[in-house]
């Protein structure tokens, strides 16, 4: 499996275990005026929105709770990372060229790491980072 697939879907297990542990969605999350349910969303929207410029075959979101729409949405990208032609497709992005399993690895997963931490306090719990982790948010940042 190509690393920044695997790196997505890791950062994306670490996320759900959140998302499925998570019954107080209606909590304040530490990003101002949202709940965890908008965290959830926010992640969501922003990754279907750059897959969907990128002319990836998402099916419509289903209504149901945010766990059940996290889980539908996660089973579309799978999908699209099956696709090795539209996970392997290079656009010019802020940076320059990249692909798109490359700006989910990248982009996208940093995002799963602080919005996993997001999630975890609007939900009452904590998440504790690796080493790993806090380095590469720092990186990032």
């Amino acid at each position: 499996m190509d690393p920044r697939i695997k790196d997505y879907q890791d950062n994306a297990a670490r996320f759900t275990d959140v998302v499925d542990a998570t019954t107080a969605w209606d909590g304040a999350s530490p990003c101002d005026g949202w709940s965890a349910a908008d965290v959830l969303g926010h992640v969501v929207d922003t990754q279907r929105h750059f897959l969907l410029e990128r002319g990836a075959p998402l099916p419509a979101l289903p209504p149901g709770s945010p766990p059940e729409r996290w889980h539908a949405h996660l089973a579309g990208v799978a999908e699209v990372l099956d696709d090795e032609d539209l996970a392997f497709t290079e656009y010019d992005g802020y940076f320059g060229r990249t692909t798109v399993a490359d700006t989910l690895s990248s982009f996208y997963g940093f995002d799963l790491l602080v919005h996993r931490w997001d999630l975890a306090r609007g939900a009452g719990s904590d998440v504790v980072f690796t080493d790993a982790e806090l380095d590469r948010i720092e990186q990032s940042m």
